[in-house]
């Protein structure tokens, strides 16, 4: 009888356990991937949960990626109409991680200066991108289209788009609205032509963005 009230005490204190743990850490709902989800007004890029990444190919075996970390976004977002958007984004290629502190030391030093010539860095490091256009293809995805200025050279670029989704910041922070995005461009084009031609380096680039933007309060 007592072993029996012992057991059912404790499965008590271990439900209340779970219990409390549930209550201190609140179940989260997933994202609506419903841009009508989201309220209307300006919204800024979260640089804490958005990276910039640009793949190139290293003598036809790998594709090196240069990460930047200094970055900004916005844009204006309506959810009647969510493709009249228009984003505006600056990158400042000369805070660009190799993740190698050895290949960055060099990269930094005026003597490799070839090495930051890769993307135009050591001349025209503002990078900047507006968007001309937005357009759905179905579900959560689409296209974004633009003038991207890179090396001082601005030509149109489109970017495969995904909306990844809409949800409320943690704790009632600000709403949130996440995107993936993705396109390839050729260093040619914008007069870029350091370690060329290939096969040293490449002369298609493919650009990965990730990117959550917050509502402005």
């Amino acid at each position: 009888m007592l072993r029996r009230a012992l057991i059912g005490a404790f499965a008590v204190a271990i439900a209340a356990s779970a219990g409390g743990a549930s209550l201190g850490q609140p179940k989260m709902a997933g994202p609506s991937t419903d841009p009508a989800a989201a309220p209307a007004g300006e919204y800024a890029l979260d640089p804490l949960h958005a990276s910039v990444v640009a793949r190139i190919k290293h003598l036809g075996l790998s594709n090196f990626a240069i990460r930047f970390d200094t970055l900004e976004a916005s844009y204006s977002f309506d959810p009647a109409h969510p493709t009249a958007s228009k984003v505006t984004a600056r990158v400042d290629a000369n805070s660009f991680d190799v993740g190698n502190q050895r290949y960055q030391d060099m990269a930094l030093n005026e003597h490799f200066i070839k090495q930051r010539d890769i993307l135009g860095m050591s001349k025209n490091p503002n990078v900047t991108f507006v968007s001309t256009s937005i357009r759905s293809t179905g579900g959560n995805r689409g296209t974004m289209s633009g003038d991207l200025t890179l090396n001082g050279v601005t030509k149109p670029v489109t970017f495969d788009v995904v909306f990844n989704g809409t949800a409320p910041g943690m704790g009632g922070g600000p709403q949130r609205m996440g995107f993936s995005a993705v396109t390839t461009l050729h260093r040619s084009d914008f007069q870029i032509a350091a370690m060329m031609p290939p096969p040293i380096l490449s002369d298609e680039v493919t650009l990965q963005i990730e990117a959550e933007f917050t509502k402005k309060s």
